[in-house]
């Protein structure tokens, strides 16, 4: 018998739902869509002086890019 453990190729629970809303939740967390983020030299940076890449408090929507209703 062979007690050898393979690696599970499941996803995760919340992967197992309607795609918008897996791709929405991804990003909610995100810097994606913030009027400070900028690129400069090919890098993508936060006009606030933040880290980029988490959502913090200073997020604001680019104007233009708001969910339809």
């Amino acid at each position: 018998m062979n007690d050898d453990k393979k690696p599970s190729h499941a996803l995760p629970m919340r992967y197992y739902r309607d795609p918008l809303d897996v791709l929405l939740g991804d990003e909610a967390g995100t810097c994606k869509g913030c009027e400070r983020e900028a690129i400069a030299f090919g890098t993508i940076y936060c006009t606030k002086g933040r880290p980029h890449g988490r959502r913090c408090k200073h997020y604001d929507e680019r104007p233009g890019l708001g969910r339809a209703a």
